[in-house]
């Protein structure tokens, strides 16, 4: 996996990350304080996730109008830093829109 500029993506230790590192959770106390880049998702968002599931949209967003589309996104497509997609069989191309709330150096 490489960043928009094609270099590998690091793990905590600045060597080349594997898929066992990517979203696995680790956590930098000092770094959680100044996080630099921000994944932008909505209520509607994960509600759209959810409807992907299987989920029935009175379960999601009771008491409200919200309905699942026929064709809900994929689980894969929610923005989100991990990425997993199961029985994947072709190429398939994850997008993800990010907010850079750091310095211009990250």
């Amino acid at each position: 996996v490489t960043n928009n500029e094609g270099h590998p993506i690091p793990d905590a230790y600045g060597n080349p990350a594997t898929p066992f590192i990517y979203g696995s959770g680790q956590m930098n106390p000092n770094q959680a304080s100044d996080p630099g880049l921000l994944y932008d998702a909505t209520i509607k968002d994960y509600a759209l996730f959810l409807c992907g599931s299987g989920i029935n949209a009175t379960t999601i967003l009771p008491n409200t109008s919200f309905k699942c589309p026929e064709n809900p996104p994929k689980a894969y497509q929610l923005n989100y830093p991990s990425v997993a997609i199961a029985n994947l069989n072709n190429n398939e191309t994850v997008t993800r829109t990010v907010t850079n709330v750091g310095g211009k150096s990250e």
